[in-house]
């Protein structure tokens, strides 16, 4: 009987992790290819394995590499900003680690072009295996190709929003706290714990630096520093995206009825 998976793979923003090992273990050159694979790809095709490290906050356990790759690819592309990850906790943790541990010590059996039967049978269900591995890594780019074209989307729609639905944008310059808290609660698809605090954080923000120019000044702008002194956004552009969407939408319900 298959049991309800412990686990499942989820996106991380990409400063929110601090590597486990040092950079200097990876070659330069290694790294820098392998971020153009990310940024055409889409991310990475194996998610990395984490532990959680304070709030919002995790340290790889494996995956290095990986999140060394992400972090060059965001350098190149400020809009590359999540990694896929697995986060270890009390309930899957023993059971991650012994099957890391089991496949970790297994070791492949090589190709051999024996003449006898019995080689060319082997043969042929390593190849099998190497087929399937293909045709599986082929299915996993192409869905993450299409999951990068569908956030690209999204970025494009709400530049749009921010240039053609200002009066959107205004409520955030122009209200008091208590307003802009109501707005988020009742408007954008999120919790009162998230509108409180969000509404908080973009007030203070728009009253110490001035208004926003767009709902993506106000992603970057609202934002919280690291163990490592790293700013990460505290509303990413897609949350803030499905935020103002969600918005919309309810507004054209409202006019629909």
């Amino acid at each position: 009987m298959i049991k309800k998976e412990l686990f499942s793979i989820q996106l991380l923003d990409i400063v929110s992790v601090e590597n486990s090992q040092p950079a200097s273990n990876y070659p330069a050159n290694e790294i820098e290819a392998l971020a153009d694979n990310y940024l055409e790809c889409g991310g990475n095709l194996n998610p990395i394995l984490v532990e959680t490290i304070g709030l919002d906050e995790y340290r790889v356990v494996e995956g290095d590499l990986e999140l060394y790759v992400a972090k060059k690819a965001r350098e190149k592309y400020k809009f590359f900003e999540m990694i896929r990850a697995v986060i270890l906790n009390d309930k899957n943790k023993d059971l991650i680690n012994e099957q890391l541990s089991k496949f970790k010590s297994s070791t492949p059996r090589p190709i051999t072009n024996r003449t006898d039967a019995v080689g060319k049978s082997e043969q042929t269900i390593d190849n099998s295996r190497l087929t399937n591995l293909e045709k599986s890594l082929t299915s996993s780019i192409e869905n993450l190709a299409t999951t990068v074209k569908e956030h690209q989307h999204q970025i494009d729609k709400l530049f749009k929003i921010n240039t053609k639905s200002l009066s959107y944008l205004d409520y955030f310059n122009e209200s008091f706290i208590d307003k802009i808290i109501n707005i988020l609660d009742s408007k954008c698809g999120i919790s009162y714990a998230e509108a409180k605090k969000y509404g908080a954080l973009i007030y203070q923000e728009r009253e110490a630096n001035g208004k926003f120019k767009t709902f993506l000044d106000i992603s970057d702008r609202v934002t919280t520093q690291n163990k490592n002194g790293q700013k990460r956004r505290i509303i990413s552009h897609e949350k803030m995206f499905n935020m103002i969407d969600h918005w919309i939408q309810s507004e054209s319900k409202s006019t629909d009825n």
